[in-house]
Order: C-alpha cells, then sequence, then structure tokens
C-alpha cells in the first residue's frame, strides 16, 4: 500500500512539471558562452608577439565540440558582440582549449584583437583542426584550399541554430616585435656547423641561409645582401619575398622566400674586366633559376666577403652576418682560358699525371683562343681514396675535396659554365655525386649562350658504378660487371690489371671520313697497372676507341658484358641473342665479334629463347614472363602472363605457333604470336624443363621425372618415359628418333616417336642442353664445360670437353646456324662460337675491348681509362706525344661541328 501511494505524486510530477521534454514538444539548443583565459586590462604590458592563448567555455544544455578563433589589427566589436567583418577574414577550427599565435607584426608596437566562440555538440560535421572556416552571406563553408571561395574539395558546413557562441570572448593584445635572427645554412653533415664556401672559387658562387623570427618565420620580409664594403649603402641590394601576404588574409607571408642565390660573373663581363666587376644574382637552383639582379663589388683575382642581414614586417634588422669569418679566407679567380681542367685524381702519380695533361693541352688554338696554361679545380685536394670511395659508394656523410662547393645544385654546374670546355679526370673512385648533377645540365642545357664539351676520362675498380649514375650523365649504357682484374682466374679468363707498354689503343673506323688518332701506353715501362672495364654506349652514341687484340695464350682480355649466367642462346643468318639471369639480353648482328645489351624491361631470369627470323622471336622466363620483339630485339614487349610459375621453356614451329612448358606441370599454348596464350593440361605436376615442338601435330616435354607427349599440338599430354630422371632437354632427330638429356649423363632415346625410351650410356655430368643440325650432326653440352658431339645420329658421342683450353664453366645453352657454325653459352657470361664444326672454338667477344664514345651530338667524350698512360710518343722528339693530336682532334674537329 505504501509502494503505491509513493508512485501517484510521482506520476503527477512527471505529467504536469516536464511538457517541454516529450518528443512533440522538445526543448530549444542552447548557446553556449565562451571565456578566455586572460581579459583585457588597460595595465597589460607590451608582450613578444608569439602569445599562448587558453580559453573554456560553458554550454547550459550540452557540452562544447570545438572553438573557432579569428584576429587582427582592426577592431571590428560594437556593444553586441563580433560583426560579421571578422567573419570575413576567416576563423580556424580548435578542438582543443589553447592554441600559439604568432603575431605578424607590421610596426615595433601593435595591438592585435582576438576573438573565440565555442561551439555545442550539436553540431554533427568532422573538422581539422587549424582547418579555414569562412562565414559567407550566413552560409559557412571549409575552405581546404584556403584560396578564399568556395571551389574544388571545399565542404559546406551546416551549424545548427544557436551552436555557436552569438557574441565571443574577446581580447585585446598589444604585442612588442623582436628582430630576426638569420645563420648560413648548416652542414648536412653537422647541424651546428655552417656551410662555407671553399677557400678559392671562380666567379659562380652560391649562398644559403636560414631566417628565423620569434614574431614567426613568415614576417622576414627581406634580406639584404653586400660585397666586401658595408660603408657604401648603395652597393647593398634588397631581396624580396616574391609575394607578401598581410594582416587581413591570414597573416601569411610567401613559403617561396628567397634564401638560396648565387653570383655569377659572365664571362662577356669578366675578360675585360679587372679589379672589381658586377655579378649577375640568380635565385633558386640551377633548374630553377631566375636572374633577380646584380650586386658591385666582386673582386677579381682577390679576396672578399659576403654579407647578409633581414628584416621583418615591423622594420626590425638583423645584425649584419659575414662569411667568411675572420679565421678563413674566400679568393675569387679570375678564368683566364675556355678549358677547364677538372682534377679528380688522387693516386700516387697525381703531380705526373697533371704535368702530362698540361704539356698535351699545350699551344692548342681553338676558336676561342689559345689554350697555353688552361684554369684548374682541384676537386680531389684535401680528400683521401677511402673517403673519396666513401663518397661514391653514397654512405653517410661523404666527405669532397676543399674546393668542392657547398652547393652542388647549383654552385658547380655554374662554375662549369664560365668554360666552353671541361677536362675532367679522375682515380678509380670518381667523385660521383659532384659530376651527376653538374655535367649532365652543363652538357644538355643552352645557358650563357651555349652548351658545355666534356671530355672524362677515368677508370673502374671493383664497383665501377656503385651509385648506379654514370649513365646519368656519360653516353654509356652500361659497364661491364667482369673486372678484369679479377681473380682467382678462370677461363674464359678475365685477364689482370697489367696492360703491357706499347698497347695500342685502335681507332674505331665506323666513320671512314672521322678516324681518331692512335693512342699508345707509354712503352717506358714494361706494363702498367689498370683496371679495365669494358664500356657499353648510349644508343645515341658510337665507339672511337678499343684495346688492341690480345694475341696472348690463353686470352688475357676475352670477356662478356657481365658475370651473369646465360640460360639460352638463339641464332639466325643474321642475329645471335643470348639470354639469362637479371633480365639479361646480349645481341650480336656481326656473327658475335661485339655484343650489345638490349633492354628486357625486367630483372626476372630469362630461361630461354627463340629466334624466328633476323627480327622475331620470343623469350620466356620466370613469373611467367613472355617478351615478344619484331625489330630485333631494339624492342621487346611483354606479353606475360599472370602467375608465379616459372616459365622453363618456349618453342615454336612457325611465328604463330608455339608451346611453352614450366613448373608444376605447366603448358601454355598460342596459335595467334603469343597475343592469346591458353592452358592446357600436362598430365603431371612435375616441372618441366624442355620441349620440342617437331611439326603441327607432334610434341615431347620432359623435366624432373617426366617425359610427356603430345599428338595433337599441345591440346592433350600423356606420360610414355621413365620417371626416376631429372631432363633438361629434349630433341628431336627425325620424325621417329628423339632424344633427351638430364643429370648424371642421362641419355634417354626413342625410335618410335616417342612411345618407348631406352637408356643410352657413355655420357657423363649434368648434360644441359642438346641441338641437331640435321639427322647425323649434333651436339650436347653440360656442367663443368662439358661438351660432346655426335655425326651418327646420336648412336656414338666424342667429348670435347674444356675444348683444351680449361673451359670449367657450365654450358646452359647450344645453338647452330648450319653444321659449321654455331654458338654455346653458359655461366659467367661466357659465349663460345665455332665456325668449322667445332674443331676450334672462339670466346666471343674476342679481345676487341670498347674502352671510349661520343655521345651523338658529339659534346661528350668518355674514355675508361687514364688518359695520361696513353702518350707514348711517336717519335722521341715529338712534344705532346699521343695525347696531344687526340685532345686537338676533338676539341678542333668533334667539338667544332
Amino acid at each position: 500500500m505504501k509502494s503505491f501511494l509513493f508512485t501517484i505524486p510521482l506520476m503527477v510530477l512527471l505529467l504536469t512539471g516536464c511538457p517541454k521534454n516529450i518528443p512533440d514538444n522538445p526543448l530549444a539548443n542552447k548557446s553556449p558562452n565562451t571565456f578566455l583565459w586572460l581579459f583585457p586590462d588597460s595595465t597589460l604590458a607590451d608582450g613578444t608577439s608569439k602569445q599562448h592563448i587558453k580559453w573554456w567555455a560553458e554550454d547550459p544544455d550540452g557540452v562544447i565540440k570545438g572553438y573557432l578563433f579569428s584576429f587582427d589589427t582592426v577592431s571590428y566589436y560594437d556593444s553586441t558582440g563580433l560583426v560579421d567583418s571578422l567573419h570575413q577574414i576567416g576563423w580556424r577550427w580548435r578542438s582543443g582549449q589553447d592554441t600559439i599565435i604568432a603575431f605578424p607584426l607590421e610596426r615595433k608596437r601593435q595591438t592585435f584583437y582576438v576573438a573565440v566562440k565555442a561551439v555545442d555538440n550539436s553540431l554533427t560535421t568532422s573538422i581539422n583542426d587549424h582547418a579555414l572556416i569562412r562565414f559567407v552571406s550566413g552560409e559557412a563553408y571549409w575552405d581546404k584550399d584556403e584560396n578564399g571561395s568556395f571551389d574544388g574539395n571545399d565542404i559546406k558546413i551546416t551549424f545548427p541554430a544557436n551552436s555557436i557562441d552569438p557574441t565571443a570572448a574577446t581580447l585585446d593584445m598589444p604585442t612588442l616585435n623582436q628582430p630576426p635572427t638569420v645563420v648560413f645554412s648548416p652542414s648536412p653533415a653537422n647541424q651546428a656547423v655552417a656551410m662555407t664556401q671553399p677557400e678559392t672559387t671562380y666567379t659562380a658562387v652560391t649562398f644559403g641561409w636560414v631566417g628565423t623570427d620569434p614574431d614567426g618565420d613568415k614576417t622576414i620580409v627581406e634580406y639584404q645582401i653586400a660585397l666586401n664594403d658595408l660603408s657604401d649603402t648603395t652597393r647593398w641590394v634588397t631581396l624580396t619575398a616574391n609575394s607578401v601576404r598581410v594582416p587581413g588574409s591570414d597573416f601569411r607571408l610567401s613559403d617561396d622566400f628567397i634564401s638560396l642565390i648565387t653570383l655569377y660573373v659572365p664571362r662577356s663581363r669578366s675578360d675585360a674586366a679587372n679589379g672589381e666587376v658586377d655579378a649577375d644574382i640568380y635565385s633558386g637552383s640551377f633548374l630553377k633559376r631566375q636572374k633577380i639582379g646584380t650586386i658591385r663589388g666582386l673582386k677579381l683575382d682577390s679576396l672578399n666577403t659576403f654579407y647578409l642581414r633581414g628584416k621583418d614586417i615591423a622594420g626590425d634588422y638583423s645584425p649584419f652576418i659575414r662569411t667568411p669569418d675572420a679565421t678563413k679566407r674566400w679568393f675569387v679567380r679570375k678564368p683566364q682560358s675556355r678549358l677547364l681542367g677538372v682534377i679528380d685524381y688522387n693516386n700516387s702519380d697525381s703531380t705526373a699525371a697533371r704535368n702530362t695533361y698540361r704539356k698535351a693541352f699545350s699551344n692548342i688554338i681553338l676558336p676561342s683562343g689559345m689554350v697555353s696554361n688552361y684554369d684548374e679545380l682541384n676537386i680531389g685536394r684535401g680528400v683521401t681514396l677511402q673517403q673519396k670511395k666513401d663518397a661514391s659508394d653514397g654512405r653517410a656523410n661523404p666527405q669532397y675535396g676543399v674546393l668542392v662547393p657547398p652547393f652542388i645544385d647549383p654552385a658547380f654546374t655554374y662554375t662549369m659554365f664560365l668554360f666552353d670546355y671541361v677536362f675532367w679526370y679522375t682515380d678509380v673512385y670518381p667523385s660521383l655525386p659532384v659530376a651527376q648533377f653538374s655535367l649532365f645540365h652543363y652538357y644538355n642545357t643552352l645557358f650563357d649562350g651555349h652548351k658545355g664539351r666534356v671530355i672524362f676520362s677515368t677508370s673502374f675498380e671493383y664497383r665501377p658504378d656503385p651509385l648506379d649514375v654514370i649513365n646519368d650523365f656519360a653516353p654509356i649504357d652500361s659497364i661491364s660487371a667482369v673486372n678484369l682484374a679479377s681473380f682467382p682466374l678462370q677461363f674464359p679468363r678475365y685477364g689482370d690489371s697489367r696492360v703491357l707498354g706499347g698497347s695500342m689503343l685502335i681507332p674505331d673506323s665506323s666513320e671512314s671520313n672521322n678516324i681518331y688518332p692512335s693512342l699508345k701506353f707509354n712503352p717506358d715501362k714494361y706494363s702498367h697497372l689498370v683496371y679495365i672495364r669494358p664500356i657499353y654506349r648510349r644508343a645515341d652514341a658510337r665507339y672511337i676507341y678499343h684495346l688492341q687484340n690480345d694475341t696472348q695464350i690463353p686470352l688475357r682480355y676475352a670477356y662478356t658484358k657481365t658475370l651473369n649466367e646465360l640460360k639460352s642462346a638463339a641464332i639466325t643468318s643474321g642475329a645471335m641473342t643470348v639470354c639469362g639471369t637479371s633480365g639479361l639480353i646480349l645481341n650480336s648482328t656481326n656473327g658475335g665479334d661485339a655484343w650489345s645489351s638490349q633492354r628486357s624491361g625486367t630483372q626476372y631470369t630469362l630461361n630461354s629463347i627463340q629466334l624466328f627470323d633476323n627480327l622475331n622471336g620470343t623469350i620466356v622466363g620466370d613469373s611467367g614472363t613472355i617478351l615478344r620483339t619484331n625489330n630485333g630485339g631494339i624492342s621487346w614487349e611483354s606479353q606475360s602472363i599472370l602467375t608465379y610459375e616459372t616459365l622453363s621453356a618456349v618453342d615454336f614451329i612457325n611465328s604463330s605457333m608455339g608451346l611453352v612448358v614450366g613448373t608444376h606441370g605447366l603448358v601454355i599454348r598460342t596459335t595467334n604470336g603469343g597475343v592469346k596464350w591458353d592452358s592446357y593440361s600436362s598430365s603431371t605436376r612435375k616441372t618441366l624443363r624442355g620441349i620440342d615442338f617437331f611439326d603441327a601435330s607432334n610434341a615431347i616435354a620432359v623435366g624432373d621425372s617426366a617425359i610427356i607427349k603430345s599428338t595433337d599440338g599441345g591440346l592433350t599430354w600423356r606420360a610414355t618415359g621413365p620417371a626416376n630422371r631429372t631432363l633438361y632437354g629434349v630433341r628431336y632427330v627425325n620424325a621417329s628418333t628423339i632424344l633427351a638429356i638430364g643429370a648424371n649423363g642421362t641419355l634417354f632415346r626413342s625410335t618410335d616417336g616417342g612411345e618407348q625410351w631406352n637408356s643410352q650410356g657413355g655420357l657423363t655430368g649434368s648434360l644441359r642442353s642438346i641441338y641437331f643440325v640435321d639427322q647425323n650432326n649434333g651436339w650436347i653440352s653440360g656442367k663443368d664445360g662439358i661438351l660432346f658431339t655426335t655425326s651418327d645420329g646420336g648412336l656414338t658421342w666424342s667429348s670435347q670437353s674444356g675444348l683444351g683450353i680449361g673451359l670449367t664453366q657450365h654450358l646452359n645453352a647450344l645453338q647452330f646456324l648450319s653444321p659449321q657454325t654455331g654458338i654455346c653459352a653458359g655461366s659467367g657470361a661466357v659465349i663460345m662460337r665455332t665456325t668449322n664444326s667445332g674443331l676450334n672454338w672462339t670466346t666471343q667477344p674476342r679481345g676487341n675491348i670498347d674502352i671510349a664514345v661520343i655521345d651523338g651530338t658529339k659534346n661528350f667524350v668518355f674514355v675508361a681509362l687514364p688518359l695520361h698512360l696513353l702518350n707514348g710518343n711517336p717519335t722521341p722528339s715529338e712534344d705532346g706525344g699521343y695525347l696531344k693530336p687526340f685532345f686537338e682532334h676533338i676539341l678542333l674537329k668533334e667539338f667544332a661541328q
């Protein structure tokens, strides 16, 4: 009973006391109230322009979601609060209860007016902190690109009624400006140390700096620079921002302020000047260079000092800073000749090398004047060979010579443009990061009225191009990975680092009317220690020298492009092509005397190649790789299929119809030249490694414990042979006789078209490849230089293993064009060729080591040997040796075109 009496008044209260809370009559949302942590006070002293402002708010019927804050130098307040003008400037959103503001002062002292409005949780839109919110004609939007208009990805925002504090909390803040600070750019290796100029430069030098300001770094509006004399203010140059945003538009100055400049004196000005000269001022990097003025007072062949200070929007200046400081020096050298010799050579014979070059260049008459004492820049000075190696390897904090400017881009490039020609010679560790950017733009860019021309002489140690950048600036495609000084030696022997005195560099004869003079290793020494690596020209370049053919037995300088393993070979009447690991494709169109690389577009191993003629061919490889060419390998088009399977072998009976086999019993077939591939069941899950497509109906495939046969062109397959051996290759001798080879000297023979198989003994080792020229003459190659031949259709075999010359490479591939002519390829990138039915084999290419190229525009000569060793005198009395006519030919004939 007591419980019932208590319930009655409670129900009356609910029904009569809260009529506005029922769903049909909800309460209206109430506006929040906002408060600032500090309140306006007439006694508030000036503070710095960077202030930490705090706020809070109360919402009588909810919680606070965030805040809108804004500020300006003009007060928009009246007795009722904030008027719409401030809304037009924009508000920043803040979910927290504070922010740090750096007020951009225009005067020494200035008052800023701050307003903060709370927003309650009736706003459902999610807004990022510091997002810019604008109110226009009663509507709001998130100005994501901050351009002052609603467009692009901007987002409209609907603020529910009474969700924003209508009056805002306000604060007037008087502030005192602080002057900026300017320092020269810190060294990347040590942020505590400023980058300084080399003690000696030519009339191109770059300065970089960093300006900061307690009132906000973007309040710095200009910098002033001067040379040598601060007393004459008419010589000061003012550098301003490209654009300045002032209060009223978000108070941000341009992000693109000038803080990197290059002083450059063109030769047309310096050649006619003595004492002081005006220097052009360029902003930014070389690629983004913009001439912004000139500066007076650069002293030629004298010491110089560079001064700098910053100015902020309020008119305060930083103190002047200078470089170099009182403990260092900066000497500006006036260019004297049109040729710059860049010395990048730290070997023990550096003095002898320098003297050789100076003598060879002496008294050469150029169109722009005589080369007598050419200008030099020793970028190897002050650095050890080990430090140069670290820099070339891209290791942390690499060190360069003391004359290398701190800003390689753009200072070094501008420096080279002071000269018409650059001769750059290096030791085995060229300063690749210095050369990469500067040389490319020097001979490819029209600047100061000309493009530069380069002669570059270098040699390579065990890592020829560790940063993979030489082909960025030099006209070469690649450098052979075969080190001719490699040890221990295997045949084909890659030689050693000894080149006999008197050995010749033979001029290339591809242009019969433009033959270079011969070069000769100095005969005063029995041999020269040189790292020799063949180079491969870029498509637009041509070879100009190769090392003389080696007559020693065994050959010391036989080589191929890389040490990559070659997996397959193909030969036609006009072309030879091999492929292998890492996407390697090599091609020869002159019978194997010279090989050039072709771009496969893949790094996958390429396992099998077939050429239909001199233009058309197909290659298959790992991870479903299929490549097709119709232009002799100038380009390879991908026909790859989507699979992780390895494609082991390919065979076409014509240019349209072909079969491919691979891992897990994969068999795919095309009837339209590879445009479309279809998969077929092979009746096995074993890896298939070899295939021979005899005619439109019959094909045999072999692999790991598998021999399978098709009699309908590859549509269906069935197992026919022994299932207990690993087989690598198979070949039809005729329609009835088929041979299959494999590991441990395995040789299976079928005389009924592949239905029955019998083991045939007498062979040893792992047999990798089999090829029959006709029904009688055939070859088998294999591991460790195994080579067998037959002349009776495979009934008997004779060994040619090792070829009498100690061959130890694994011979993976055999192909013959005729009974007389064939090639064999394998590990160590060995390629062997015979032209007399295998009586003799030669390593390809043989001795013809290409060592120098010139680019197609005839602006860059690259020599992969130290040129000063090639100065054997034609006669003892002739001045300049072989090098002088070499330099004359390049400077006066090639570069003059």
